[in-house]
């Protein structure tokens, strides 16, 4: 079963006692005569009346990311059918249904950690959760009948084989095993839910665990010693920590979300600042700071980047 499946399946299983005791089907179910398709949308006591439901999936789009995996995005369709019966007030009845569906997947947006379950972005807007699409009487069987249609967009990583890391878990120069030693450091920091090394920042290459903290190189600068003789360069050389976290807060409570920030950039800075030199370090001057600022970030997620400036010297 692919994650799609696994997806697919995990919605009908959410949706299906919503819609009880209407039935929801995991495909779009058809038949070439409209008392076939009546019959397999009339639940078992429903009179013969029409009230089921099916799952499409429509659009899929992939994405290679900076640490390798994929990141897949996929648009559901679900839509409903229910027979129209003013004496019922039936569309009231079919927005009621309509709703508790879409709290449904809203109250658990992961769907129990199978996606990603941040807002998905869509033509610059963060789509947040289930949308309703439209809402309208058609002929369906034969019959007249409400259709609803409702949206959800989910997005999933998927990992692929290979990479420039395969077989070099044992480097030993210890400046050359610089980020792997930041990233063995800041495991110590009980807050951080998650540490890793990365080559690159990407806005939506996110960790499913936050707060998290991401450590990559950014840059390599080299200055000639005046002091001596020889060919002493002094290599200062970027690291960069993007520290993620989630960005919901109560209103009126973003001044203590701002703080919740700023403490666990105290905690990064303490484990960094002024470290790593001496009698067998990885470096000859220390991890000084050098600065700090937002970076974009998912809707949802905010991420902020510290950066860190050892040096080391190359002789020749």
């Amino acid at each position: 079963m692919t994650a799609l499946d696994t997806i697919r399946a995990a919605l009908v299983a959410r949706l299906s006692p919503v819609a009880a005791p209407a039935s929801v089907f995991s495909y779009e179910r058809y038949t070439a005569k409209a008392d076939g398709m009546r019959a397999l949308y009339q639940p078992a006591g429903s009179g013969g009346a029409v009230d089921g439901w099916h799952i499409r999936r429509g659009a899929l789009r992939r994405r290679l990311l900076p640490s390798g995996r994929l990141l897949v995005g996929a648009e559901w369709l679900l839509t409903g059918y229910r027979s129209l019966v003013d004496g019922d007030a039936s569309e009231l009845v079919m927005d009621a249904t309509a709703e508790a569906m879409m709290t449904a997947l809203d109250a658990d947006p992961t769907l129990g950690g199978l996606v990603r379950g941040v807002p998905a972005e869509d033509g610059g807007t963060s789509a947040a959760g289930a949308q309703l699409v439209d809402s309208e009487p058609v002929m369906f069987g034969g019959v007249l009948c409400h259709r609803v249609r409702i949206g959800l967009v989910t997005e999933h990583f998927e990992g692929i084989s290979g990479g420039l890391g395969d077989g070099l878990a044992e480097l030993a120069d210890p400046a050359v095993r610089l980020i792997s030693s930041v990233v063995e450091r800041l495991a110590d920091v009980d807050l951080l839910k998650t540490v890793e090394g990365r080559l690159a920042y990407d806005r939506d290459d996110d960790p499913p665990t936050l707060p998290a903290a991401l450590v990559m190189p950014l840059y390599e600068r080299t200055a000639i010693d005046g002091t001596t003789l020889s060919y002493r360069d002094r290599v200062e050389i970027g690291v960069g920590v993007v520290i993620l976290a989630p960005s919901h807060y109560p209103a009126g409570e973003g001044a203590a979300a701002a703080d919740g920030l700023g403490r666990l950039r105290a905690l990064v800075r303490q484990q960094l600042h002024g470290w790593g030199d001496g009698p067998g370090g990885l470096v000859a001057i220390p991890l000084l700071f050098r600065g700090a600022e937002p970076l974009p970030a998912p809707a949802g997620r905010v991420a902020w980047r510290e950066l860190y400036a050892p040096s080391i010297y190359v002789e020749a």
